[in-house]
């Protein structure tokens, strides 16, 4: 377990960014196992869905990211939320009514200010939580395991999500909060939306030529084994970041030599849309995305938070790179429409892109930092991508949160 230090660096940054780190490890439940009612073994987390399944089922027994069995004896009425991603599920499934408390970057989500802020910052108001006597606690996994240990100690059922490295934790990760929870028919229905819009994407942007994309935020990027790395390739990109040899997330800024000497591979430059966050200086001037005005600009809770809505920020890409490409897999969803729509108000990319909410600073697995401390944001994103390059006047600062991302990618090791 890191120490004390390095814990409250990766709790202030997750509350500035938003950002869980998805290092080579699996998703949220590899190898966790999943019982319920007569105890048999469901489908391995991470696994393609088996038969849809209409109504949960209690009791429920799951083993969670930490590696605890967590039985819930029957549906969960009142549920807290530690992350945003976690958050955003529920609020996809049309749950919202069912959390009692979120955390304070999870503000964004509509209506989410009439629940009980239960984090500050650093610091997991743990009274407050207990106050709230909720059924469920959804947990990241970059919640301190002795504070899980305590929710549990104040008698608290808490289930600990691990991170997401690709769609398929992803999804598997939107089904498990759906059992938990108790909305298995919507997590179902989410899930089977997300994978035809994924897919169709996947199947539009095959015969294009790739270009080389990177994203870069606070001077840091993402390589192999991350759900970015997931949604750049999937829309059809190479990561310049991967190619370099870039594992998970870097532990230190982006070296500017990569970078130079990789100008004219960087086509794109992915952004999110907190402008503190971009990149600056020269050496990104000279890439071939900067000279050539190739960069866009996606919504930083959607892109960065591993959570049904991460599928806008891939169709926004696509959108942005490859506009043919992008109406051809609209087309292709149209043609088949799915038969059990997303029992959730959000957007569809037809009517919004992920690039015009007001972003926030949402802490988490992986979570969406922000310009404005006390987030605004709604969940009906603008009608376009942003698509801007801004040339020699690309500025931005870096910041002190620069600093803590350092110890937040020093992901802790269980």
């Amino acid at each position: 377990m890191r120490d004390a230090t390095v814990v409250g660096a990766v709790v202030v940054l997750v509350a500035a960014l938003g950002v869980v780190p998805v290092a080579a490890s699996a998703g949220i439940g590899t190898g966790a196992g999943l019982t319920a009612g007569s105890g048999t073994a469901d489908a391995a987390v991470g696994s393609a869905p088996t038969s849809a399944q209409a109504a949960c089922s209690y009791p429920l027994t799951v083993t969670d990211e930490t590696g605890t069995e967590v039985t819930i004896e029957e549906e969960p009425q009142r549920i807290v939320t530690l992350s945003p991603s976690a958050s955003q599920t529920l609020w996809e499934f049309d749950a919202s009514g069912k959390v009692v408390g979120v955390a304070d970057t999870a503000g964004y989500l509509d209506g989410s200010s009439e629940k009980e802020v239960v984090t500050d910052g650093q610091t997991i108001r743990t009274e407050v939580i207990v106050g709230l006597e909720p059924d469920l606690v959804i947990a990241p996994d970059i919640i301190p395991n002795e504070k899980v240990e305590q929710l549990r100690s104040a008698g608290l059922t808490v289930y600990n999500v691990g991170a997401s490295s690709n769609f398929a934790d992803l999804y598997a990760k939107t089904e498990r909060i759906g059992a938990l929870s108790g909305e298995c028919a919507a997590a179902n229905a989410t899930v089977t939306d997300m994978r035809e819009r994924v897919t169709a994407i996947r199947d539009a942007v095959a015969d294009e030529e790739s270009v080389g994309g990177l994203y870069v935020f606070y001077g840091y990027t993402t390589g192999s084994g991350t759900f970015i790395d997931s949604i750049i390739t999937s829309a059809g990109l190479t990561n310049v970041a991967t190619e370099t040899g870039i594992t998970g997330f870097t532990t230190e800024p982006l070296s500017q030599e990569v970078v130079a000497n990789n100008s004219e591979a960087i086509e794109w430059l992915v952004l999110n849309d907190n402008p503190v966050s971009h990149p600056s200086g020269d050496v990104y001037n000279q890439t071939y995305a900067i000279r050539n005005d190739q960069t866009v600009v996606l919504n930083v809770n959607y892109l960065n938070q591993p959570a049904p809505r991460t599928v806008l920020a891939l169709e926004n890409l696509t959108r942005a790179v490859y506009p043919d490409a992008y109406a051809e897999a609209q087309a292709a969803l149209e043609a088949t429409p799915t038969p059990t729509p997303t029992p959730s108000p959000s957007p569809t990319p037809a009517e919004t892109t992920d690039s015009g909410s007001t972003p926030t600073e949402t802490p988490e697995g992986m979570a969406t930092p922000t310009e404005t401390p006390e987030p605004t944001a709604t969940d009906t994103p603008d009608p376009t991508p942003t698509t801007t390059g801004n040339g020699p006047g690309f500025t931005a600062t870096v910041g002190v949160l620069a600093v803590v991302l350092v110890a937040l990618f020093a992901r802790r090791r269980r």
